[in-house]
């Protein structure tokens, strides 16, 4: 646990050096250039910014994922009858789903009736007229 300590410390402080040597790259490429920009300072320091940053939120990370966690744990919490009735909701949708899908799949057994959504159909037709499925 120290040693993980340590390496994101060791991230955080690599990143912002290396963030702080990019922004001084970008800036040297704007005052030592006698002609507009000095690529050699600019290209570089154009460079650094993205592996800077990278390096930067991994050394964060921990802190991070906890605040993410504290988050998740302050809307459960306070949304908890919202969260409720959300659950009883699905649940109710899902079982007159299945219902239906029931009743169709006992009434497709049937001919004349669409296997698909329980409509009832002509005997030689090969397509539902209510949802269109072939028969």
């Amino acid at each position: 646990m120290k040693n993980e300590k340590k390496t994101f410390t060791i991230l955080k402080v690599v990143g912002i050096a290396l963030f702080i040597c990019a922004l001084a790259l970008v800036i040297l490429a704007f005052t030592v250039g006698e002609r507009g920009i000095n690529l050699a300072f600019f290209i570089p320091g154009v460079l650094l910014i993205p592996i800077s940053i990278f390096a930067t939120l991994l050394g964060f990370m921990p802190n991070i994922m906890k605040g993410s966690a504290k988050m998740i744990k302050y809307i459960q919490e306070n949304n908890k009858e919202n969260l409720k009735e959300i659950a009883k909701t699905a649940a109710e949708i899902n079982s007159e789903a299945v219902k239906v899908t029931a009743a169709a799949v006992k009434e497709g057994m049937k001919e004349g009736v669409c296997k698909y959504c329980g409509a009832t159909i002509d005997s030689e037709s090969i397509y539902c007229n209510k949802c269109g499925e072939k028969q």
